[in-house]
């Protein structure tokens, strides 16, 4: 006769689908604030159990959902509850790998990288004080302080992707978020959602057509797919990965914005000078033409069912020149030199957070805004030299000291899933030219994320010195 052995874990699963069972009963019955009660409690304890969950829980706020779109969710409708997920996620993932630290279950690797993210931290203080001392709103303040709190996500990260076999499901996580998350934006890009310009507006930009909010998960995932398919030595695994890439490059080309496709492309095209020159991967020039051949029939096929124009694509790049620049340009140069000013009159400390850019951008008008296209420019005048530079050392070190390490061990199945990671991290500072990707806080829980997965793989040298 076959027992069963009741076993904790197991209980807690019976718990969490009891709740689940619960909660759609009181939506059903419109009782929403209970549902909801219940449902933070669902999550509480599934974190703590499992803080894995709670990282996943991060990744699909942070490159998942994103604005109007989490708060229309029936249990979200309240204005902000988004955030409020996020921080509670943030909490209990800290309390949770807090008692397993305390217990002795995790070390903590105290290395290059994890150093010079908490000297980053030690100016935030004195960047926090300066926006108080100049009166800035305190609203202001706190979401600059926001932008980067996130980042210490990276703590938590190192103890619960501790391997290889973590690191790699976290990987293929990303995949699958970012790949509902693409074809939810081109299916509603395409169908249904309403365009944000009028035609006027449109053509004045030279937009192509706007998908859903968190455009940046659209090159997360294209970089992240051809690296691994790049890398990968099954052929199944190659077909499985075509179709969030597939997806990823159609989101990205019906995406409006040029510092996407600019990221992807140098990145790209860095992999594979980088994997030619290691001579880890052959690239056969009848793959090339068969590859180059497949993406114009793709491009064709699209021009065809009239879901994008190539021509718009060229008109939006060729758009930027000296002669002439479009007033998306125009409205970033403008911002950037008002952040500029920011830095010039205090270069040491900046301006402090919570002060606001306020700029006249040409075609939309006065804007006074919190965040700034650039997320360097950003840094530099809002926390000034003392804070650039230990901003700096952070993409340094973990750039730096992740490219030494997956040179000496390309072939290992570890260094190749950090430098998939890497590779991501290198785009987002590209893109992080045109826009406030390393920043924002959005996205910064996802940046967290690599920072603590680049110190707990990259370097193992420094804790031993």
């Amino acid at each position: 006769m076959l027992k069963w052995k009741f076993n904790i874990s197991q209980f807690n699963i019976l718990v969490l689908f009891v709740i689940q069972i619960v909660i759609i009963f009181f939506v059903g019955i419109e009782s929403y604030n209970i549902a909801t009660s219940i449902f933070l409690i669902f999550i509480a304890n599934l974190i703590i159990i499992y803080p894995l969950a709670g990282l996943v829980l991060l990744l699909i706020i942070s490159i998942g959902v994103e604005g109007k779109l989490i708060e229309e969710f029936i249990l979200f409708r309240f204005l902000g509850f988004n955030w409020y997920l996020t921080d509670l996620s943030f909490i209990l993932i800290f309390i949770s790998t807090g008692i397993r630290f305390i217990s002795g279950a995790y070390k903590f690797k105290f290395n290059k990288i994890s150093k010079s993210v908490f000297l980053f931290f030690l100016v935030i203080p004195i960047a926090t004080f300066e926006g108080i001392k100049s009166g800035y709103s305190f609203a202001n303040v706190f979401h600059d302080v926001r932008g980067f709190f996130y980042y210490l996500i990276f703590i938590p990260t190192i103890f619960i992707i501790k391997d290889v076999k973590e690191l790699r499901k976290i990987i293929y996580i990303i995949i699958i978020i970012g790949a509902i998350k693409c074809g939810v934006d081109i299916i509603q890009s395409i169908f249904i959602l309403p365009k944000s310009f009028d035609s006027t507006s449109r053509t004045l930009l030279n937009f192509a057509r706007l998908t859903g909010y968190t455009e940046v998960t659209y090159p997360i995932i294209t970089v992240l797919t051809f690296n691994l398919i790049l890398l990968s030595d099954s052929i199944k695994n190659k077909i499985y990965l075509v179709v969030p890439l597939m997806l990823g490059l159609l989101a990205l080309f019906l995406s409006y914005t040029r510092g996407s496709w600019l990221a992807v492309f140098l990145t790209i095209f860095a992999s594979l000078v980088f994997m030619v020159r290691e001579k880890k991967v052959k690239i056969k020039f009848s793959t090339l033409l068969f590859g180059l051949f497949g993406v114009l029939v793709s491009l064709l096929t699209l021009e065809l069912l009239h879901i994008f124009s190539i021509t718009q694509i060229i008109v939006r790049f060729t758009s930027i020149s000296i002669s002439s620049i479009d007033i998306s340009n125009m409205g970033r140069l403008v911002e950037w030199a008002t952040a500029l000013e920011a830095f010039w009159k205090n270069p040491l400390l900046g301006a402090g957070f919570g002060f606001l850019y306020n700029y006249f951008a040409p075609g939309i008008g006065q804007l006074s805004t919190t965040f700034c296209h650039n997320s360097y420019l950003y840094v530099l005048s809002k926390m000034g030299l003392i804070g650039f530079f230990p901003f700096l050392l952070i993409i340094y070190n973990v750039l730096k000291v992740g490219y030494n390490k997956v040179k000496k061990s390309i072939d290992n199945r570890e260094s190749q899933y950090v430098y998939v990671i890497i590779s991501v991290f290198f785009m987002l500072c590209i893109k992080a030219l045109t826009t406030w990707h390393l920043n924002t806080w959005t996205l910064s829980p996802f940046v967290g994320l690599i920072i603590g997965i680049a110190a707990n793989f990259i370097e193992d040298t420094s804790t031993n010195e």
